[in-house]
């Protein structure tokens, strides 16, 4: 009988992430009725390996045709609307802008998939290697190593062991040693650093001596771990000046510019507030595109935390909400949509007419609706978007920390193991030491409950750990689960062989938890400044704009009609062709603009050190909208108070 090992999709963390489904539905539809507009594309090499890399089934000639059909949709919008316009010149740029970069998106997107799942791959690639190198340091087969790295590891790379390991299983490969090379080049496209470290492992087989096989086994691991940090500075060493123009050229010059604009209401100029936004909108698509451009060179880091699926936790795109002892999850849009009304009413009202004419006469109503208009629109997105981000993370965020919590703990208590184990004591001896040295913690609890069952049921390791309710199924990091794994399968080969396997699978895992912190700390050095200016300077700076336009308004408004009064009317001077500015409407803008470039900036930040992580980019999409309108809000106040 031939066996086969499963290979779950969900195995890989990334793959729930880029499954497309409505991108797919529209390239399909776009390439069925208007396959016209991609008659005989030109498709470069590396797009049509991108659909075999995502396993994508449709045509890649339905996605030209459906990012030209987008193209062409947003250019007759803009067109019909520049006819009703005073300006048609503004918004016709505006729609080919738009329509230029969506074209340069939807193209793009099967690529930055392809490429974002190749390095969440890498990503993963040490702990694979960890896993694959600690079980041949405790028995020199590779078809037990590959099963054991497929059960605890995650990943694209991980699949490609799998599919191999399963080609040997049912005989369509007569050896997994002959496949290894293949394995090599196929990822040394992508990492040099893996390539080697396939070819390390692959020679360690032809090593007689003990100590040299152990000691080539140990470089392929450091191999891996030098490359991605020697990739890590080169990428970080190019990134100052692609930093310093984004910052400069996307934030700071536009920010001028705008602040400079309502001077010219001094000269009649009209339609001042449509061009302040048509030239923030060509700002935000410029920010957008161009840190898109820098993210397709950031290299692999390490690692996200994965949460093993047998974890509770709630479906995608869904919050999860308790009420008293039911949980529930929901989906966020109905509550966020009513948040979003219910919160701008009066700014809704503010641009809809006055509260009288819609019979909303109450003294403090009104004064909500004069005094703080649009702001309460603003209010109410920064909300929903804070509360969108928040909602569906924060579950998922607190047991990665507790999974990354338990990591550290399972490394400091299998270097403990492993001296006791060295100390020639019994693994039940260990596990006793080690609940009483480390009670205070979650890992020191767990071990103290199978001390006493050791102690009371009459159990062994295997079945207190990993029968039908065993402990490790509250361990919530795979990481943790491997060395407790590794832990329990080498207390069979005695205890100096498992002191040794235990010392270096934690040492291997903490080589590669630093290694990971030293890679965050480079990358989170040059753009420092940058994530200051999206959640405090940029709101501070919009929202000192309006301020001071509402006091230039005021005053000339004021001037104007005392020397009205006096009979002074010289409409050849430009101070009395001055067109005051809808403060409202400009606070609004500015508010929105503060915010688009606040989330563009965060989650330009988050994808350059956490990589393609939802968990963290969404923990930093919350904090970044709360921060933005938080401090666009208070700015406004003070401005006022003090001008």
């Amino acid at each position: 009988m031939k066996y086969e090992l499963p290979i779950s999709k969900d195995n890989n963390s990334y793959e729930k992430s880029v499954e497309k489904p409505l991108f797919e539905k529209l390239s399909v539809f776009s390439g069925k009725k208007f396959g016209f507009l991609a008659r005989k594309p030109v498709l470069s090499d590396e797009f049509v390996k991108s659909f075999d890399l995502l396993e994508w089934k449709f045509k890649p000639s339905g996605v030209i045709a459906f990012s030209r059909l987008t193209a062409i949709l947003i250019l007759i919008s803009f067109s019909l609307a520049s006819v009703f316009s005073e300006t048609p010149v503004i918004l016709f740029v505006i729609g080919l802008a738009l329509a230029l970069a969506s074209i340069q998106l939807i193209t793009e997107f099967p690529k930055d998939m392809a490429r974002e799942r190749v390095k969440t791959g890498l990503e993963f690639a040490p702990e694979v290697l960890t896993n694959i190198i600690v079980s041949l340091k405790q028995n020199p087969n590779l078809e037990e190593a590959f099963e054991f790295a497929s059960k605890f590891s995650s990943g694209l790379f991980v699949k490609d062991v799998k599919k191999l390991l399963n080609s040997v299983l049912r005989g369509e490969t007569s050896s997994l040693y002959d496949e290894l090379p293949k394995l090599a080049y196929q990822w040394g496209e992508y990492s040099n650093g893996l390539k080697r470290a396939v070819y390390y492992i692959s020679e360690s087989f032809n090593e007689s001596h003990e100590a040299r096989r152990l000691g080539m086994l140990d470089k392929a691991l450091e191999i891996v771990i030098k490359d991605s940090i020697q990739m890590t500075r080169e990428f970080n060493s190019k990134l100052f000046v692609p930093a310093l123009m984004l910052f400069s050229f996307g934030t700071i010059l536009p920010l001028i510019i705008v602040s400079l604009l309502p001077l010219t209401s001094f000269f009649g100029a009209s339609d001042l507030l449509l061009k302040i936004g048509s030239l923030l909108i060509l700002s935000l698509v410029g920010v957008f595109l161009y840190s898109r451009k820098i993210l397709k060179d950031r290299p692999p880091t390490f690692s996200i935390i994965k949460i093993p699926e047998t974890v509770d936790m709630p479906k995608k795109g869904f919050m999860r909400i308790k009420i008293g002892k039911k949980v529930l999850d929901v989906k966020p849009w109905p509550y966020l949509l009513s948040l979003l009304v219910l919160v701008g009413f009066p700014g809704w009202v503010f641009l809809i007419g006055s509260a009288p004419q819609l019979g909303l006469t109450n003294n403090f109503f009104s004064f909500l609706v004069k005094e703080l208009n649009t702001l309460t629109i603003l209010w109410g997105v920064g909300l929903s978007i804070c509360l969108w981000a928040y909602g569906t993370s924060y579950h998922k965020k607190g047991l990665r920390d507790k999974a990354k919590e338990s990591e550290a703990e399972v490394i400091d208590a299998s270097y403990q193991l492993s001296n006791k184990l060295a100390e020639n004591r019994s693994p039940e001896s260990a596990i006793s030491f080690i609940s009483k040295t480390m009670s205070n913690t979650s890992i020191g609890r767990l071990f103290g409950k199978a001390a006493r069952a050791l102690a009371l049921q009459n159990l062994g390791l295997e079945e207190i750990f990993f029968g039908e309710k065993g402990l490790i199924k509250k361990i919530y990091s795979e990481k943790a689960r491997s060395l407790i794994t590794v832990f329990v399968k080498s207390t069979s080969k005695g205890n100096k062989n498992s002191s040794e396997i235990v010392f270096t699978s934690a040492d291997f895992f903490s080589k590669i938890n630093e290694a990971d912190k030293e890679l965050k700390n480079l990358l989170q050095k040059n753009l420092s400044m940058m994530q200051s200016t999206a959640m405090f300077f940029s709101p501070m700076i919009c929202a000192m704009i309006v301020g001071l336009q509402k006091v230039i308004t005021n005053t000339v408004s004021t001037a104007q009609k005392g020397l009205l009064s006096g009979g002074y009317a010289f409409v050849s001077i430009p101070f009395f062709q001055f067109i005051p500015i809808n403060i409202g409407i400009l606070q609004l803008i500015m508010g929105l603009y503060a915010l688009t470039l606040s989330l563009i900036l965060i989650s330009f930040v988050s994808r350059i050190v956490w990589g393609d992580d939802e968990v963290m980019l969404k923990t930093d999409v919350a904090k970044a909208s709360a921060s933005a309108i938080m401090v666009f809000t208070l700015t406004l106040i003070i401005t006022n108070f003090l001008i």
